[in-house]
């Protein structure tokens, strides 16, 4: 394998881990943690999400640590907006219940 190609997938790799941590360290740094299930969620999507803008941001820089970072924080600005609107589209259908002033200032 060239050197070039283990290269991105190390970067690919690392990326998808600190992505997938930023959820973690979230709900750890909250009052009220959610369940396994929706941290777990939570975390794949951001992971996911962060390599995605890292896919993108690649056309236009090589790859770095410094690129690694704003494609985490896209990532996570990506998966709160994700979220947000999945929570928003399963409400207008009724299939869930509209959230409380409580647990919007969560």
């Amino acid at each position: 394998m060239s050197e070039e190609i283990k290269n991105f997938w190390e970067t690919i790799g690392l990326l998808f881990v600190v992505a997938a941590i930023v959820p973690v360290a979230r709900a750890l740094a909250t009052g009220a943690a959610p369940n396994w299930k929706v941290l777990l969620g939570r975390a794949v999507l951001n992971g996911v999400l962060g390599m995605t803008a890292l896919a993108l941001l690649l056309w236009f820089a090589a790859p770095s640590l410094a690129l690694v970072g704003v494609a985490c924080g896209l990532g996570t600005l990506g998966q709160s907006g994700v979220e947000h609107w999945a929570r928003l589209f399963l409400e207008k259908k009724g299939w869930i219940n509209k959230r409380t002033s409580d647990e919007q200032a969560e």
